[in-house]
């Protein structure tokens, strides 16, 4: 092993592994592969999936409250059609005055992005009329009134490009 050679303790190459693991999903995604999240995931635990609905990929991340986009709209996803290899990266969340608002994990299924917080589930079909944007880290969903932000804990472009590929 290289990590043994160099003498690095797993500290040390942690995020590298992690970013491999990344780049390795999404090169496999390409390749027209999708994942699979296992039903025993903690993430999908009291999550009812509709018939023939399968669950992709999941991740935390963090949700926050935003008035307006300040000029950063993002990327827009367009039912069905292909995402544009890189689009996402020059983007980044309009962050500024965003109000925290805790925790969540974003599930992307065959059918929805799903949001579950605790017991609560909120969730966007997908569908020619779903408004959901990306950006280099993360994503943006607009209400009525606001924006609901939820960024990426990752740190890793390469999260956007996965979570581009299978939106």
């Amino acid at each position: 092993k290289i990590q043994k050679f160099l003498a690095l303790r797993d500290d040390q190459i942690e995020k590298t592994k992690w970013d491999v693991h990344r780049l390795r999903t999404l090169t496999e995604i390409r390749a027209g592969n999708l994942p699979v999240v296992p039903p025993s995931n903690v993430a999908l635990r009291g999550l009812a999936l509709e018939d023939g609905e399968i669950a992709h990929y999941s991740m935390t991340v963090d949700v926050l409250d935003a008035s307006g986009t300040r000029g950063s709209d993002g990327v827009q996803v367009t039912w069905n059609q292909p995402y544009v290899e890189g689009s996402a990266l020059a983007c980044a969340l309009p962050l500024e005055g965003a109000k925290d608002i805790g925790e969540s994990n974003l599930i992307l299924t065959s059918q929805r992005l799903v949001l579950k917080t605790g017991t609560r589930v909120a969730a966007v079909k997908f569908a020619r009329e779903a408004q959901i944007f990306i950006y280099s880290d993360g994503l943006r969903l607009p209400r009525t009134v606001g924006q609901t932000l939820l960024r990426f804990r990752s740190g890793s472009d390469s999260t956007a490009e996965i979570v581009g590929e299978l939106l």
